[in-house]
């Protein structure tokens, strides 16, 4: 199995050479399915920044989930979607199934969330990924990318630490 702790891990996706940062619990004895919580950074930000704003290694080592933080390139998301820039739908989704190659990981349970541009990324991942994603929680960037096709995703958004 996937040792457990913080590592880099590199993927091609779009042609491109993509990482991201994979965390897996303390005791992850590769037997059982661990549910997959994919992190996004905002706008001008690194997965290892990203990590340390939201503390998803912490819990993750007392609830046990996978964590996997992604990074942009040049750190910007492609949201609003332009062309010439990668496709950062379908990275997210090559690095779901990176991780499961790697990790004993239960599909029916990937949730995505990212802050500012993350979170305006995390809502087009909720419109173009629905059939992966459980449900998404976009922090301060909530944003309706529409029209979007396929079940309708399950949302938990947050604007900012007085939100009640």
């Amino acid at each position: 199995p996937q040792a457990s702790g913080v590592s880099s891990q590199q993927l091609m996706s779009g042609q491109r050479q993509r990482a991201y940062r994979l965390f897996v619990p303390p005791g992850y004895d590769g037997h059982q399915r661990l549910p997959l919580v994919l992190d996004l950074h905002g706008s001008g930000g690194s997965s290892s920044g990203e990590a340390r704003n939201s503390g998803f290694e912490a819990v993750s080592a007392s609830e046990r989930f996978i964590v996997a933080t992604l990074d942009a390139v040049d750190g910007r998301w492609n949201v609003p979607v332009q062309n010439g820039r990668p496709d950062d739908v379908a990275y997210v989704s090559d690095v779901i199934d990176h991780v499961a190659g790697r990790v004993c990981t239960d599909e029916a349970r990937v949730y995505a969330t990212g802050f500012s541009g993350g979170a305006r990324m995390t809502s087009l991942l909720g419109c173009r990924l629905g059939s992966r994603l459980a449900a998404i929680a976009p922090v301060s960037g909530l944003r309706y990318p529409g029209p979007c096709n396929g079940r309708p995703v399950p949302v938990l958004t947050f604007h900012g630490l007085a939100d009640p």
